[in-house]
């Protein structure tokens, strides 16, 4: 049975039960006892063997619960609740459509236009065509998650109501996420530690984690008295920048301020002026924001036995998932996945997402900016890879 020790949990495993069984079982009806498998014996020991290593794995799941880097699901939760970092939820993509028809018309809240790709968005209230004869509503996406809808596409309506008669949208779709896994949330916990700390550059990493609509951030720091380059990038003397994708530059700024060394130069290409609480001054913050580098990612697979009939689609979504920080193989893999700002690629890493397709055998995997063909090269302190599905070419 599952011991703790000084170094943790020990376990005996499902061989060791089966050994000991077999031991007891020998002791008190004879070491010549038939324990095959075939045998009825032998079929009791394996079950009761199965039992009790069934009841150890849990016993062990309990014990991993109370470690934030070996706990899953809701035991990661509640482990990260004690630190004020909650998990990030799913949300729905919305959209802004304008609606055409007959003046007057009452367009109901739930009322549903779909894209060619058969996405369904539904509005979020009652719309009323105006006297021109249109009327601008927002739509969310009916399933959760990274739902696209590029501008123009949303064009399709599912319910037929008298007096609407088209629809678009201007612009494309701020799409949702999907829940944050177990991988990405305990990554991005390891992250904000320093959440309630200041005047460091974890605190200030930390902080800005944890303003809403935030999805990475870097910070890096110039000790000496002059100017440095860090991958092309120019940091002042004495002075930290901090690069940032998502969230809004005021919420953004307030992180900054609020975590930050008192007297300390920054460096970045925006600069927010955050009100001090006294409302007597305001205090100017620098940082700077990311640019996407989109990529074509080209995998060359042979399928064989085994091979799904939508694995081409599966080894795309996983590859994108791998891409956004969302892909793990299963329950207890704690590989972190995701491309950070700043952070280039070797083609390589995408073996492992492409592979947990089972049936294929791949040949080749290649990775190139999009906009160009070139080489990934350098990847700038203000630059993050991405990679979308569109981008996936799979041969």
């Amino acid at each position: 049975m599952a011991r703790v020790t000084d170094t943790g949990v020990e376990t005996d495993g499902l061989a060791g039960y089966t050994r000991r069984l077999q031991d007891v079982w020998r002791d008190a009806l004879g070491q010549d006892l038939d324990l095959a498998v075939e045998s009825p014996q032998g079929q009791i020991v394996a079950g009761t063997a199965l039992i009790l290593a069934e009841i150890e794995e849990a016993i062990v799941a309990i014990a991993n619960g109370f470690d934030r880097h070996r706990a899953l699901g809701t035991q990661l939760d509640d482990q990260h609740s004690l630190l004020d970092i909650p998990r990030r939820l799913e949300t729905h993509s919305t959209v802004a459509v304008i609606l055409t028809g007959t003046p007057s018309t009452v367009i109901a809240e739930g009322s549903r236009a779909r894209t060619a790709a058969g996405h369904v968005f539904a509005l979020t209230a009652d719309a009323t065509i105006g006297a021109g004869g249109t009327v601008t509503a927002m739509m969310r996406a009916v399933d959760a998650g990274p739902v696209s809808a590029a501008a123009g596409a949303l064009t399709s309506i599912v319910d037929l109501i008298a007096g609407w008669t088209a629809i678009t949208n201007e612009a494309a779709a701020a799409e949702g996420r999907r829940t944050e896994t177990d991988v990405a949330y305990r990554a991005r916990g390891g992250r904000m530690l320093a959440k309630n700390a200041r005047s460091s550059l974890d605190a200030i990493q930390a902080a800005v984690l944890d303003v809403d609509g935030v999805e990475d951030v870097l910070v890096r720091q110039n000790n000496t008295a002059a100017a440095i380059q860090v991958q092309t990038i120019t940091i002042d003397a004495r002075s930290f920048l901090v690069v940032v994708q998502g969230g809004a530059n005021a919420a953004v700024a307030a992180a900054i301020e609020q975590s930050k060394p008192v007297g300390v130069a920054m460096s970045g290409a925006v600069t927010e002026n955050v009100p001090h609480a006294s409302g007597a001054f305001n205090t100017p913050i620098k940082f700077s924001r990311v640019t996407e580098v989109p990529l074509t990612v080209t995998i060359d697979t042979t399928a064989g036995v085994g091979f799904p009939a939508d694995g081409i689609t599966q080894i795309i979504e996983r590859v994108v998932d791998w891409a956004a920080g969302r892909w793990t193989s299963g329950a207890g893999d704690f590989d972190v996945s995701g491309l950070g700002i700043g952070e280039t690629l070797d083609a390589n890493r995408l073996l492992s997402p492409i592979q947990s397709v089972p049936g294929h055998a791949v040949q080749s995997v290649t990775a190139v900016r999009k906009a160009d063909s070139s080489a990934i090269g350098t990847v700038t302190l203000l630059e993050r890879l991405t990679i979308a599905a569109a981008d996936v070419i799979v041969t």
